[in-house]
């Protein structure tokens, strides 16, 4: 595969799943993405992907210029069978979810988005591919809305806790939008489905220059990093490669 991260982030391209993959273990960013080993997917992040899909399919039907959505969690069930049996077709899917593991995240969705004020969808599972400094950058924005302002809101669709989140994931996603000079703020929401909550703020113009390099630096950090040591926690029991790593 790849001897160094730098011919990795040469070749390929910078994300936060591989930031944060590094940022948890060393040994478990070097395992599967410079040696390739494959990372098996568990159930609960196929759960994220399955209600993820599930939104998305619902939001495209609805139309980008609908301006008041009304949302029941029936209409949202109408969607959960013909999506999950497309993504097990796609071996996307390889758990068996129910509907009492999906519906609440459903409901978190029909709770949440009445309070978000938008005018109109932008996009919807939108892939961007960015320059940040010398290095490109890929980041996949769950939804993207002009808001009654006319200003751009940027949400990100969250299955588990709100402590492991990290702020600079969704600022990671709006720096692309920045690429328009005529944008001075973006709204950023964290909408936590399980809980029907949010965390929302808002980044500046002003602020874009600090975030990416901010990037840069954690970036670098990794090609720096020739031993690419294990890093034991409790989150070892959920690494997908952890048969290949000394601690496992």
């Amino acid at each position: 595969m790849y001897k160094t991260s730098k011919e990795l982030f040469k070749s390929e391209y910078v994300s936060y799943s591989r930031l944060s993959c590094y940022e948890q273990c060393p040994r478990q960013f070097k395992l599967r993405y410079l040696e390739g080993i494959p990372c098996p997917v568990g159930k609960a992040a196929q759960l994220g992907k399955a209600v993820h899909a599930i939104i998305a399919s619902f939001l495209n039907d609805v139309g980008p210029d609908k301006t008041t959505i009304c949302l029941d969690i029936s209409d949202l069930r109408e969607y959960t069978i013909p999506v999950c049996q497309e993504l097990r077709q796609e071996g996307e899917l390889t758990v068996f979810l129910n509907e009492y593991e999906i519906d609440p995240l459903l409901e978190g969705l029909v709770s949440l988005l009445p309070k978000i004020d938008y005018r109109s969808i932008v996009s919807i599972e939108s892939e961007t591919n960015f320059e940040v400094g010398e290095y490109k950058f890929k980041v996949i924005t769950d939804l993207i809305l002009r808001n009654s302002k006319g200003k751009f809101t940027v949400i990100d669709w969250k299955t588990g806790k709100p402590e492991y989140v990290d702020d600079s994931q969704i600022q990671m996603y709006a720096l692309p939008l920045f690429e328009d000079t005529s944008i001075s703020e973006i709204e950023l929401i964290y909408a936590f489905l399980k809980y029907g909550d949010m965390r929302r703020f808002r980044m500046a113009r002003h602020f874009v220059k600090n975030v990416s390099d901010e990037f840069i630096n954690r970036v670098q950090r990794i090609e720096d990093d020739n031993n690419f040591l294990p890093k034991p926690s409790f989150l070892c029991r959920f690494c997908g490669v952890s048969n290949h790593c000394p601690e496992g």
